[in-house]
């Protein structure tokens, strides 16, 4: 029996027809009689070097942004919320503050965070892949923390959710960047960077042979290695998709209740096309 991974897309419903603008309101609740928000930023507050300071005011900013942003395009229509989006998104703002504070620390591993968070602004687009080019400031960052970081103690926390990095930098980049941590890194990093590796060839669903092999063994060392425990539940997770759950393999058995309460097993079936449907709540 053989395991069927399906895929639904989701439609988005088309916007409804703008209606003249009225008036915009600011991030800071301030209204244009024009029609049309001041292009001013307010200045960042935070102090140069204070990445999570940062980070809050950035998040704090973009959701007052998204409401009013919701709030333009209910009372005034789609017309009226792309002026106010064009003049008023925090995210160019912000991410040349990051930029800078990268350059400031270039050389220095207090640079890390701020490289990290350029990346992660990348878009995802539908094209699975993601062989289009990245916004400058995100393929600048990456390319400084895959050359100039990768052994970096500071790369453990992104390390542990690179593998998921895909759908906005591409799978040939993120597992480039997991490759060239895993050449760099010593000790400790070097075992993220292997967790990094095997849960990125487990996510695949039908990895390489080569990639697929590697990413057993990595997930087996970070398993057997002292001071991975905070790893512990999802490697053994993603060994188990690699070494059960892959496509083309036999399915594991399952045992459940019907809705009469009979029980039933999935090796009952064995022989017939089996649709199984998993989901979810997020």
């Amino acid at each position: 029996m053989k395991i069927l991974l399906c895929l639904a897309a989701l439609g988005l419903l088309p916007a409804p027809a703008p209606s003249p603008p009225t008036t915009l309101a600011s991030p800071t609740g301030l209204a244009s009689t024009t029609g049309l928000a001041s292009t001013t930023k307010p200045a960042s507050t935070a102090a140069p070097t204070d990445y999570r300071a940062l980070v809050r005011e950035h998040d704090t900013a973009l959701r007052e942004f998204q409401r009013e942003l919701a709030r333009v395009e209910k009372a005034d229509g789609a017309e009226a919320a792309a002026t106010y989006r064009a003049t008023w998104d925090p995210r160019p703002y912000y991410s040349e503050l990051f930029s800078e504070e990268a350059d400031a620390n270039r050389g220095k591993e207090t640079a890390v965070p701020f490289l990290q968070w350029l990346v992660l602004q990348a878009v995802p687009t539908e094209d699975e892949e993601q062989t289009a080019p990245l916004p400058e400031r995100a393929r600048a960052a990456l390319t400084r923390l895959v050359d100039e970081h990768a052994a970096s103690t500071e790369m453990q926390s992104w390390l542990v959710n690179l593998d998921r990095q895909w759908y906005s930098i591409g799978r040939a980049r993120t597992q480039a960047a997991i490759e060239a941590a895993v050449a760099s890194s010593t000790g400790k990093t070097l075992l993220w960077a292997r967790f990094a590796r095997g849960r990125y060839a487990a996510g695949m669903g039908q990895s390489p042979a080569e990639l697929h092999a590697l990413g057993v063994a990595d997930l087996k060392a970070v398993l057997a290695a002292e001071g991975t425990e905070l790893l512990h539940e999802s490697a053994t997770g993603s060994l188990f998709e690699l070494e059960h759950l892959q496509v083309g393999m036999k399915a594991p058995d399952i045992v459940a209740a019907d809705t009469d309460g009979v029980e039933f097993k999935l090796s009952d079936y064995e022989g017939k096309v089996v649709m199984l449907d998993f989901w979810g709540h997020w």
